[in-house]
């Protein structure tokens, strides 16, 4: 690939190459989306989902307490934007035969987004139902993701639940900082 080329020589390549892309990139519509591979990554956590399909093990969640509680319309909307901005909340898998299946992004998705009334729980019923909201399957040819409100008196205990075939914890991290600037846009009304 190098060929012996000098630091200099693979700059200049590098240089005129820059100077031939154009300013903006082709647009992928999502009528135009294929399916896709699964990385390497994807393809070990496939090899671990398929030893143990009835198991939690791949599902990522984060929780989170709001106080005072969240505006629902808003919060609605907030994660119906986010969905449309973050394509891995809106992939499922498609099975190719015996090999690794493919990811296929779908163009739209309602979010999974459930509000339970946890008004009078106890914290160890609440964190029991949380607990097992987290460990809930998810269906690989649906969207793996959802969210889970349990609505206290203390203010709403919010579950973000996704599978770890698509997000890691940076993927994550970036969701939940947009889901926070989504909403709060939401209830300013902007």
């Amino acid at each position: 690939f190098l060929d012996g080329a000098s630091i200099e020589d693979l700059a200049a390549l590098t240089s005129a190459l820059l100077r031939e892309t154009p300013d903006k990139p082709a647009e992928v519509t999502l009528e135009s989306a294929v399916d896709y591979p699964l990385s390497h990554g994807q393809q070990a956590q496939w090899f671990g989902y398929k030893c143990m399909p009835d198991s939690s093990t791949f599902n990522v969640g984060f929780t989170a307490k709001a106080t005072p509680s969240l505006n629902w319309p808003a919060f609605e909307r907030a994660v119906g934007k986010l969905t449309e901005r973050h394509a891995a909340l809106r992939t499922i898998l498609v099975a190719q035969g015996e090999g690794y299946p493919m990811q296929r992004v779908l163009p739209s998705v309602t979010p999974a987004v459930v509000l339970t009334d946890a008004r009078g729980w106890s914290e160890a019923d609440l964190k029991e139902k949380v607990i097992q909201d987290f460990r809930r399957i998810f269906d690989l040819d649906r969207p793996m993701f959802r969210i889970t409100v349990f609505r206290c008196e203390s203010g709403d205990v919010i579950l973000f639940n996704v599978h770890h075939l698509m997000i890691d914890a940076r993927s994550l991290q970036l969701c939940l900082e947009d889901l926070k600037v989504l909403y709060s846009a939401e209830v300013q009304g902007l």
